[in-house]
């Protein structure tokens, strides 16, 4: 598992400068007990001090010389820097932290976790970024002292292909009858992204691509592999290796899952509102869906739920959001028009559903007439989207717009617009700079009845009419419930989850 990146010569003395004026005390050094849910300090497992600081000058600086350089290099993620706090360790002679890992503060589908460590002891500076749950630690320092800065870091996955391969097994007891639901069928076959894989299987899809390339076809979006080899149950190792998930004895890819019954036993489909485990599978889906003219689209709902904290735009502490479960962001189509958007970390958040949003006016006139003014697929410039509501931020943007970035950099400017600091945010006005496409894959021959229509490349799209009848549709059918009911009996893949952990942690500012 690839866990532990490593960068050297990224400059320090801002670091240094900074933290020499820092007059915050330091105290000592924590462990956090998950069985117990507690700190608490035993120096026979760590002897160091820190400070939990929340200047976000002191965070700004990270951006600007560790995060940013972090996401031009890695070909593997894209990552977002938590801004509740930088933890600065610091180690005197004698100094050492036991082998632990580091706590988790949050489970997702989405989004991993990672722990980044800078050294602003040496002139020579260098850094690592672990992924968090992975093991490591701290060996005695023999002299001297040494300063680690931490930070913990959101991370999206890259994905440069949306191509898929779908895995099915001769033997497997799918119930599915319909082609649409043999596809769903997450009991029967398996669905990894091409960029995942490696070995035989990379081999397979290359086969298959070489193959479409003769017939001078374009490569297949989802190519097939039929296991013989293994069962369906077996070969889940495998995937679960390819997506880079943990595997344990008896292990559970969803932790509310043991309170169900197993999905492969869930005999229930709902044929209006397909739930998939993963993007991938989505892609199968909709590759059926296509070929056979039936009437789906692709959708993305992100959930939301738990406490949000981040640090105060003063730098004297941190403050603290508690959410509802709610739909922070739904995205319809193979452009990921933006039904509905809202932004977290201001204030008080209610658990409001895609109907409710769909239903308030959150544009200001001026905005509405400027969209108005747009050609299908303009970037649009030089106009804030301008917000009349000052309370609770929500946009519903009725699928009329899309950002116009790659799948993972979309991701990540969704939970930076989702949960981004306040203090960043322009009060009540979104520039969203020339990065917003107004009715993304409409052309002037693009047929205006029905809900939706497909574009010359095959994708889904939405002409203004459409959109206004889809946005419709989806606020009559409740599409957030719907999902809602199907998150408790299916199995979504959770790359960091390990089941229940009793251990100490090393967070010294966890809340």
């Amino acid at each position: 598992m690839d866990s532990v990146r490593f960068l050297t010569n990224r400059p320090i003395t801002p670091f240094q400068e900074h933290l020499a004026k820092c007059q915050q005390p330091f105290e000592k050094s924590l462990l956090y007990s998950s069985a117990k849910d507690e700190k608490f300090v035993d120096e026979d497992l760590r002897q160091s001090l820190f400070r939990a600081i929340t200047d976000p000058k002191l965070m700004d600086l990270m951006d600007a010389n560790i995060v940013s350089h972090l996401n031009q290099t890695d070909q593997s993620y894209q990552y977002t820097l938590c801004r509740n706090d930088i933890t600065h360790i610091k180690y005197e002679e004698g100094g050492f932290f036991q082998r632990h890992k580091d706590y988790l503060s949050l489970t997702s589908n989405l989004i991993e976790e990672f722990t980044l460590l800078v050294c602003v002891t040496t002139p020579s500076s260098s850094s690592s970024n672990a992924q968090g749950g992975s093991r490591h630690e701290g060996c005695v320092l023999k002299k001297g002292t040494k300063h680690i800065l931490t930070a913990n870091l959101w991370a999206i996955r890259k994905q440069q292909s949306s191509q898929v391969l779908l895995v099915t097994f001769p033997n497997a007891n799918a119930k599915a009858v319909s082609p649409m639901e043999r596809a769903a069928n997450a009991s029967s076959s398996y669905v990894l992204p091409v960029d995942n894989l490696t070995g035989m299987l990379k081999a397979h899809v290359e086969w298959a691509n070489r193959a479409a390339e003769r017939e001078s076809k374009d490569p297949p979006a989802v190519v097939t592999y039929v296991c013989q080899d293994f069962s369906h149950e077996a070969f889940g190792v495998v995937v679960k290796i390819f997506n880079r998930c943990y595997h344990n004895k008896n292990d559970d890819s969803s932790p509310a899952r043991k309170k169900h019954k197993e999905a492969s036993d869930d005999d229930t489909f709902d044929s209006d509102v397909i739930v998939c485990e993963n993007e991938a599978r989505m892609n199968a889906v909709c590759d059926v869906a296509r070929s056979l003219n039936e009437p789906y689209v692709p959708f993305k709902v992100l959930f939301v739920e738990g406490v949000l904290a981040y640090a105060s735009s003063h730098g004297d502490g941190t403050s603290a959001v508690e959410i509802p479960m709610t739909a922070g962001a739904c995205l319809v189509g193979d452009y990921d028009n933006i039904f509905s958007l809202r932004l977290i970390g201001i204030s008080s958040i209610k658990a409001l559903s895609l109907k409710e949003i769909h239903t308030k006016r959150y544009l200001t006139k001026r905005t509405i007439e400027h969209l108005a003014k747009a050609d299908p697929g303009q970037l649009l410039s030089g106009e804030p989207f301008l917000l009349d509501r000052k309370d609770d931020l929500n946009i519903g943007l009725g699928l009329k717009v899309a950002f116009n970035y790659t799948n993972h950099d979309m991701k990540a400017r969704v939970l930076n617009e989702l949960l981004g600091e306040p203090g960043k945010r322009p009060g009540c006005v979104w520039s969203w700079e020339d990065n917003v496409k107004y009715l993304p894959g409409v052309s002037p021959r693009s047929p205006d009845g029905g809900l939706f229509h497909r574009d010359s490349k095959g994708k889904i799209a939405f002409t203004s009419k459409q959109a206004e009848a889809a946005s419709d549709f989806i606020s009559s059918l409740e599409l957030d419930e719907r999902v809602k009911a199907s998150l408790q009996k299916k199995r979504f893949e959770i790359p960091q989850h390990q089941g229940h952990v009793n251990a100490n942690f090393c967070n010294e500012a966890l809340s």
